[in-house]
């Protein structure tokens, strides 16, 4: 009697032990299979998600800095992308330039920066924001230090405090000198109703004048102005216009129309 009691307690404990045991299987969460290694894009060594930073020296001073929410790094290419990056460039007699978009690519062997979607561009001097450039693709160029601009439209802040709307089909600013050119149909609207047209402009930020040798058209109010080449400094408000120089008065500037 007591060795089938004895057994069918061990068969009671045998089978509460295998329900446990299977119970335990069930809930447990999967096993990972294989490597832990996160699967990167084919030719992607490393990869990088939330803030990133790149900086670059020239001269035993930082040339540039590169942040971003992410970058994904090529190493047979020597390039990185990287998403919503934001470049400041520190410029050698103080002030900074600051550009920004919605991708960039970094290539390692020419330290060359380009930024695509959204691109906006800026240079602030002592706290003062001297202009402010939006384009559909920024390059910077490491070894020239200069941006060129596509498609750009922006606002120059000149120290009177008045302000200059700018337009253009390419853009070139020169870190070095300090002067920006543009080019393809250029505009230049000003606070007081005056337009300005020409192909190609210069503008010298230090001295804020702005100058071409090429033809230009000037439309105010009651007048219009065409001449080949022409020279403005906006602190002065002078303006030179140096050949073939055409004046057409309407009606409330004192001409006939």
């Amino acid at each position: 009697m007591k060795h089938r009691e004895v057994i069918w307690f061990l068969s009671v404990f045998l089978g509460l032990l295998g329900l446990a045991a299977g119970l335990y299987f069930m809930a447990r969460p999967p096993e990972r299979r294989g490597s832990l290694k996160p699967a990167l894009q084919e030719g992607v060594f490393v990869a990088m998600e939330g803030p990133t930073r790149i900086t670059s020296s020239k001269d035993d001073r930082i040339a540039w800095t590169l942040s971003s929410l992410g970058l994904s790094f090529y190493r047979d290419r020597g390039q990185a992308d990287v998403h919503s990056p934001v470049a400041l460039i520190p410029l050698r007699d103080g002030g900074t330039v600051e550009v920004s978009g919605a991708l960039g690519f970094y290539s390692q062997a020419s330290e060359d920066i380009s930024l695509h979607g959204l691109v906006r561009v800026r240079q602030t001097r002592e706290g003062k924001l001297n202009w402010a450039l939006a384009g559909s693709d920024a390059y910077y160029r490491h070894a020239a230090e200069v941006f060129d601009l596509d498609e750009i439209s922006g606002t120059l802040y000149p120290e009177n405090g008045e302000t200059v709307g700018i337009e253009g089909g390419e853009g070139k600013y020169y870190i070095k000198t300090r002067t920006m050119s543009l080019d393809r149909d250029v505009r230049c609207r000003f606070k007081d109703g005056i337009t300005l047209m020409t192909d190609h402009l210069t503008y010298d930020v230090g001295t804020e004048t702005a100058s071409t040798a090429s033809a230009v058209a000037i439309t105010g109010q009651g007048f219009d102005m065409k001449s080949l080449g022409l020279s403005a400094n906006l602190k002065t408000r002078m303006v030179v216009a140096p050949a073939m120089v055409n004046v057409r008065l309407s009606k409330g500037m004192k001409g006939k129309k």
